[in-house]
């Protein structure tokens, strides 16, 4: 089904209450995926693997007529997104955000307002339409602020460089750590860590694994596979090769495996989230090689067992504690 927000972010222009920039003015849609609906020559920015067809995952420079943003829900992911899109924001330039009244939707405009403009709002799709013209005067300490608070940097809780909007961006995983130290000394030569986020597991996998020799860091997130390299320039002990992949689908760049250590994500009640969890799984056994093994961690509440009897040989839990469970499965 299409993102509400999405749909609501076009309404203004469907309707004939915002209009498209005259024809050869620069477009660019933050957060966008390709439409039809689209004027020819916008520029798609997108982070994530599986919605990127037509985009480019970095930021564009330049000036552009029209801003386009799908507002992410986490508050500093979306604030630094609104500060990037306003420094590309050509002076009388009109920016149009969206996103859905239960992903932060209702803050976007106080968000904006904030920033000295003023916006106006739109409700359509159970999401919030905001948007403005870049005629007054902007907050650009704040927008700095925002830029500076969304952008790479090491976090205190962590001591690994990361940014808002990675997947647990700000925190060590207990479950990743938990497997870390159910891996044995010589897992193998050649391993890969499936949606590595920010580096954690591949790094700390690195540092107790001496005998790796060549190891492979894949994502969906592009932020992500930045935020990996960086982490591993201070830590390298084998070849490591970063991806940026949709890990729901085969990835035929990568040579058979002896093992993979993997957390997937998954978000509370979200079923969307349970089966990457089971393409994970299936996507990890196609692969390994023939005698390969599968190190996993997941909640303890997701039922990934059938998933592992089916697609693997053997498996076993190893252990449970503290809401997690660790898998080891073999081909």
């Amino acid at each position: 089904m299409e993102s509400q927000p999405l749909k609501a972010l076009l309404h203004p222009f469907e309707t004939g209450l915002l209009s498209w920039p005259e024809r050869g003015e620069s477009i660019l849609f933050l957060n966008g995926t390709q439409r039809d609906e689209l004027p020819p020559g916008t520029i798609i920015q997108q982070y994530f693997k599986p919605l990127s067809s037509g985009a480019v995952p970095d930021l564009p420079e330049g000036s552009f007529a029209l801003v386009l943003l799908h507002a992410p829900h986490q508050i500093q992911d979306m604030r630094f997104m609104i500060a990037q899109g306003l420094r590309r924001l050509s002076e009388g330039g009109l920016f149009v955000c969206a996103a859905a009244n239960d992903a932060g939707g209702k803050r976007i405009r106080r968000e904006i307002e904030d920033l000295g403009l003023r916006a106006q709002e739109i409700v359509k799709h159970k999401s919030r339409i905001v948007f403005f013209t870049l005629e007054n005067n902007v907050n650009t300490m704040l927008v700095d602020k925002w830029i500076e608070e969304g952008s790479y940097h090491i976090t205190p809780e962590t001591g690994f460089i990361s940014c808002p909007g990675i997947f647990g961006w700000d925190k060590i995983d207990k479950g990743s750590s938990m497997l870390v130290q159910c891996l044995p000394e010589s897992p193998g030569a050649i391993g890969a860590d499936f949606g590595c986020g920010y580096g954690y597991l591949t790094v700390k996998t690195l540092t107790a694994c001496p005998s790796i020799r060549k190891f492979y860091c894949l994502d969906a997130d592009y932020r992500a596979i930045e935020a990996t390299k960086r982490n591993l320039e201070q830590s390298r002990t084998a070849d490591v090769t970063c991806l940026w992949e949709d890990l729901t689908t085969p990835v035929p760049t990568l040579p058979p495996l002896d093992f993979i250590v993997m957390n997937p994500p998954f978000h509370q009640g979200k079923e969307s989230d349970f089966l990457v969890g089971k393409e994970f799984i299936k996507n990890a056994a196609r692969s390994l090689n023939e005698n390969g093994a599968l190190w996993m961690v997941a909640n303890v509440h997701l039922p990934y067992e059938d998933m592992l009897k089916d697609n693997f040989d053997s498996y076993e839990k190893i252990v449970e504690d503290m809401g997690f469970k660790v898998f080891h499965a073999r081909r």
